[in-house]
């Protein structure tokens, strides 16, 4: 799994960061999500949330997907899926919501946020991935474009394992502990591993 592939590495060289991530949401969590919102999760990704509910302390050590966007729990998607809607409604733009060529839709699911502006979604009928920012219309071919969640995921813990740039960011480790992403490599620091992550309580 690339879950497995990203925690042994940060267990490796950002361990402040493995300790961030959220344990995953349970099946009966996303069976009554999808249950109250009449729709299912795309595959790749209701098994992502099985294994990580997004993560804790945005702010400081918690996982962040390039170039900085924290990953969000299951509760998060509607919280940034609410605000974008009515910031469209306030901009006076609802007939620019459109999945395909528009600035926001409702059907799209926020997975990453920068706690600004921008977000990372996936669009839920082809499992795609895209970016969303303000006004701007929603980006499927930018730096953060993907064919699937799961091709992210891949690309991901492809480029910590190498050092290579994930499209234009380098995983980089701060004096923390924690991955964050950069324009230029950095060495991997020493002293930031840590023990393998705890398995939750029963």
């Amino acid at each position: 799994m690339r879950w497995d592939r990203i925690e042994r590495w940060l267990g490796a060289h950002a361990s402040a960061t493995l300790r961030q991530l959220k344990f995953g949401a349970g099946p009966q969590d996303l069976a009554r999500w999808e249950a109250t919102h009449g729709r299912r999760l795309p595959d790749d990704l209701y098994a992502s949330y099985l294994r990580h509910d997004g993560t804790e302390d945005n702010q400081a050590a918690g996982f962040r997907l390039p170039p900085s966007y924290d990953l969000l729990s299951l509760l998060d998607i509607d919280v940034r899926n609410d605000a974008n809607c009515r910031f469209l409604v306030m901009w006076g733009d609802r007939e620019g919501a459109d999945p395909e060529h528009g600035k926001w839709h409702g059907s799209l699911l926020a997975i990453g946020s920068d706690g600004y502006s921008r977000d990372l979604f996936v669009e839920a009928r082809t499992g795609r991935v895209g970016e969303a920012s303000g006004q701007e219309r929603l980006a499927y071919d930018g730096p953060m474009g993907w064919p699937s969640h799961v091709a992210m995921l891949e690309a991901l813990a492809g480029a910590l394992e190498s050092g290579q740039a994930l499209r234009r960011w380098y995983p980089v480790v701060t004096a923390g502990c924690a991955l964050r992403w950069a324009e230029k490599p950095a060495p991997l620091r020493p002293g930031c591993a840590g023990g393998p992550r705890p398995s939750p309580s029963p």
